[in-house]
């Protein structure tokens, strides 16, 4: 929140605008993420390519879980 209070300052824009555009674009996001950020495309073409393999196999070895794109 700091951050979009010094850049609605800076740009002379009401915080509403700004917040408007973060919670807009999935590449902004209002909660903090980890050091890496790992996407995999599971839409139809990947899936049919083997996408979830893919997905499953990064699961199990990295001992992680599947985080969905909200903001």
């Amino acid at each position: 929140m700091d951050a979009q209070k010094e850049l609605s300052e800076f740009l002379s824009m009401p915080m509403a605008e700004i917040y408007g555009v973060v919670t807009f674009y999935s590449r902004f996001s209002l909660k903090p993420k980890g050091k890496y950020n790992i996407s995999v495309c599971l839409g139809t073409a990947c899936f049919v390519k083997g996408s979830q393999k893919i997905m499953d196999r990064l699961l199990d070895r990295l001992k992680i879980q599947v985080r969905r794109n909200n903001a």
